[in-house]
């Protein structure tokens, strides 16, 4: 017999830490709002200064289920570039000060780049608190 584990989906309920992030209307306050959304909805956005230094945002996901299996862990996010500068993206899966996984984007594109990562088996079983789960973006000029 197997265990049937039901599919979760998840996203920010709250914002960590905004670093200079904003909003596309230059509000600094309630950044997962703008990206929390099932579907990709370019109507509203997240964004770094355009000139950034390790410039970081950081923010809390939904509570998740132990899922019990070290398989069909996916992270997905969209990212774009304003501007011309250069500018890389690292993105962090982070419980508490442990960082699961993460993921670079050097000389990210001035258009919009979906993403989906899925954990190795390795990170997975990293995770040992489903409900203290986050994501950090982190743009850095070069």
């Amino acid at each position: 017999t197997g265990l049937a584990v039901p599919l979760q989906l998840s996203g920010p309920v709250s914002d960590v830490s905004v670093g200079t992030w904003t909003t596309d209307t230059g509000a600094a306050t309630n950044l997962y709002a703008a990206v929390d959304e099932a579907t990709a909805n370019d109507a509203d956005y997240i964004h770094s200064a355009q000139s950034p230094s390790a410039d970081t945002v950081e923010m809390a996901f939904r509570s998740l289920v132990d899922p019990l299996t070290s398989s069909g862990h996916i992270v997905r996010y969209r990212y774009i570039k304003e501007g011309t500068n250069t500018i890389n993206l690292v993105v962090y899966l982070v419980q508490g000060t442990t960082t699961i996984a993460s993921w670079t984007h050097n000389d990210i594109a001035a258009t919009y780049t979906d993403a989906e990562q899925t954990l190795t088996s390795g990170e997975a079983d990293s995770i040992t608190n489903y409900s203290d789960l986050r994501v950090r973006f982190e743009a850095t000029q070069v």
